[in-house]
């Protein structure tokens, strides 16, 4: 059984002591899928898992678990999921020769050939650091630099690749 099953509301710290939260999605592999919420708490603050995953979505994209084996990333408890399966991202994958480009869901279920101007609309998978979060959320609320690399996990992108017909 995973570290975190699919619907973990988890909480992690940021540099100046505040709590924020992210959803594992689903799960493929060796990643995950994960949401980070536009929220944080005081440290220690109590907030339910359920409501935690109503709040507004800052950040989504593909991570390790590792976090959770560290004990970095607390598993706060369950929820419905933040973000449905039809919202979630396809990616491009290449199988062999670049002619062979294909648009797939998450979990590589469903996947049609790709090519021309479609090709610029979805990323390859990545799978992020789960550091890189909390990099992100940390410069989102002004404790730390924007990077250019975190517009990628913005919540806006990630929608606009899941509009993407399979």
């Amino acid at each position: 059984m995973s570290a975190a099953p699919n619907g973990t509301v988890f909480g992690f710290s940021l540099p100046d002591g505040s709590q924020c939260f992210g959803q594992v999605l689903a799960q493929r592999e060796a990643d995950a899928l994960i949401v980070i919420f536009d929220h944080r708490a005081d440290a220690g603050a109590a907030e339910a898992a359920d409501a935690l995953a109503r709040r507004p979505l800052a950040f989504a994209g593909l991570t390790s678990l590792a976090p959770f084996a560290k004990g970095q990333w607390k598993a706060l408890g369950s929820a419905p999921l933040a973000l449905a399966p039809e919202d979630w991202p396809k990616f491009k994958s290449v199988k062999g020769q670049a002619s062979n480009t294909f648009v797939e869901d998450y979990l590589g279920k469903r996947r049609r050939n790709i090519a021309g101007a479609e090709l610029d609309l979805v990323e390859e998978r990545v799978v992020t650091a789960p550091v890189t979060y909390e990099k992100a959320l940390a410069a989102f609320f002004g404790l730390g630099e924007w990077k250019e690399h975190f517009e990628k996990l913005r919540i806006e992108p990630v929608l606009k690749r899941s509009k993407i017909w399979i």
